[in-house]
């Protein structure tokens, strides 16, 4: 699939050429960078691009400019992804891009731009047509119409929801986002035996060391899990090593040892990772060398359905490679069940396999999406090497 072509509109050359590493790092084409926004306008008719990046204020005048270019594309160019940088929050700004249709639409603050991962995902999920509001811009926005609008007589609970939609979350990521306590999923589902957790702060907090103790005190497992990358690059050898250079700089922060698993999240291809499409079995064998190499156990996440992008990855990856297939283990979410289950009730084991040679350890029988306890529900074997602190 040809890279997505981008104009980039910043006045501030230092941050424009980080922008431009951040996106063609991504998988982005940048296929013009200008400084201020009549050559934004002149750049986006010579170019025809397939997303537009650009700050609010920017010459000639100083105010509003990018902004206004902006609203002249889309008036123009009706569904054309813009993506509006702002140095503070300015809820006119945010508001009078918001007023249309909001699909393809983003305004984030500059500063996160400096979270590499969040900042590539949010311009992911613009470029596939999504919205994303920056949370300090929802924040106020909510808080400004709060007493004369249905936000009022929503509960806290449904706000934070309804916050994490505004940043462009999909299902999948509003329940990642919105953190419970163990002592609330034990009332409600049952004193779990482990607990995914991922290794750095990303969409939810990552394991704190209070959790590590009281995982220790109920000899409760934890299955380590890295997603702090851009989840639409997901293929080639190099990309699967640094990912797994990263988990392993992680892990050993936190004190795991060595001969616990390491798991990658491998999400499927959707509006959230549209390039997730992409994975390949380089990008296998990449994350199985530099998780193994450093004494981990490798473990993938992923579609574990026969026929699916990552089983054909997987495939293709262990039949080149068959030590990949015996020295890691795979973590299924299909099947996907709906239903109530709590421990008593989980069902028997039974994830989908990939169709090829596999160790499937784990499954993801039920992907929260926003219920009264919004946390996954997993099964694994004992067999899988779980971190007891």
């Amino acid at each position: 699939m040809p890279a997505r072509r981008v104009v980039l509109a910043e006045d501030f050359v230092l941050l424009r050429a980080g922008l431009v590493h951040v996106l063609e790092r991504s998988g982005y084409q940048v296929v013009a960078q200008v400084g201020d926004a009549r050559a934004l306008l002149a750049a986006a008719a010579e170019y025809s691009p397939d997303l537009v990046v650009t700050d609010v204020r920017m010459p000639p005048d100083g105010t509003d400019d990018g902004l206004r270019a902006a609203l002249e594309l889309r008036r123009t160019r009706p569904g054309l992804p813009v993506l509006v940088l702002s140095q503070y929050v300015e809820q006119t700004y945010a508001t009078e891009l918001l007023q249309g249709d909001p699909a393809g639409l983003g305004y984030l603050l500059k500063d996160r731009v400096s979270d590499v991962a969040d900042f590539a995902a949010a311009v992911d999920r613009v470029a596939a047509g999504g919205t994303v509001i920056d949370p300090a811009v929802v924040t106020q926005l909510l808080a400004r119409h709060r007493d004369a609008s249905p936000v009022a007589s929503l509960t806290p609970r449904e706000r934070e929801v309804l916050e994490l939609m505004a940043q462009g979350r999909s299902n999948a990521g509003i329940a990642r986002g919105l953190y419970l306590s163990e002592q609330a999923v034990a009332k409600h589902l049952g004193t779990p035996d482990f607990w995914g957790r991922y290794l750095t702060n990303t969409v939810c907090p990552g394991i704190s060391g209070n959790e590590v103790a009281l995982a220790a005190r109920y000899h409760m497992g934890i299955l380590p899990i890295y997603n702090d990358y851009n989840c639409s690059a997901v293929a080639y050898y190099g990309t699967g090593r640094q990912y797994a250079a990263e988990a392993v700089a992680a892990a050993q922060r936190i004190g795991i040892p060595r001969g616990r698993v390491l798991a990658i999240d491998i999400e499927p291809p959707g509006g959230a990772c549209p390039g997730a499409g992409a994975v390949d079995s380089g990008f296998i064998e990449g994350w199985y060398d530099g998780v193994n190499q450093s004494g981990y156990v490798p473990v993938y996440y992923g579609n574990g359905t026969r026929g699916s992008e990552f089983a054909g990855a997987w495939c293709a990856a262990v039949a080149a490679l068959p030590n990949i297939a015996t020295g890691s283990s795979l973590w299924s979410f299909q099947p996907s069940l709906s239903g109530r289950f709590d421990k008593d009730t989980a069902p028997g084991y039974s994830p989908y396999n990939p169709g090829c040679a596999g160790s499937m350890q784990s499954w993801q029988y039920v992907l929260s999406a926003g219920n009264s306890i919004d946390v996954d529900q997993d099964e694994a074997l004992s067999s899988l090497a779980l971190w007891y602190p």
